[in-house]
């Protein structure tokens, strides 16, 4: 359940966040103390193999899913000869 983990900052990886339920749009509001983003849950993304949150700057993309370097590294290496 990605709900129940900490939420990080998908720009900058911090987990400095200030987290709110915004009863108008009926969704969680992100705020990073870190670097100022501001997010929601649409802008978090999750590892496809493992579940792990992913920051936008370690997003590997490979046959269409979305992995953390970890798992790209794992599935790359099945694939060399």
């Amino acid at each position: 359940n990605n709900m129940a983990k900490k939420v990080k900052c998908p720009k900058c990886g911090s987990d400095l966040v200030d987290s709110n339920y915004n009863y108008e749009t009926s969704h969680t509001d992100h705020k990073c103390e870190e670097c100022g983003n501001t997010f929601t849950e649409s802008d978090l993304h999750y590892c496809e193999d493992c579940g792990c949150q992913i920051i936008d700057i370690e997003t590997f993309v490979l046959f269409n899913d979305i992995l953390c370097e970890d798992c790209y590294n794992k599935r790359v290496s099945q694939y060399a000869i």
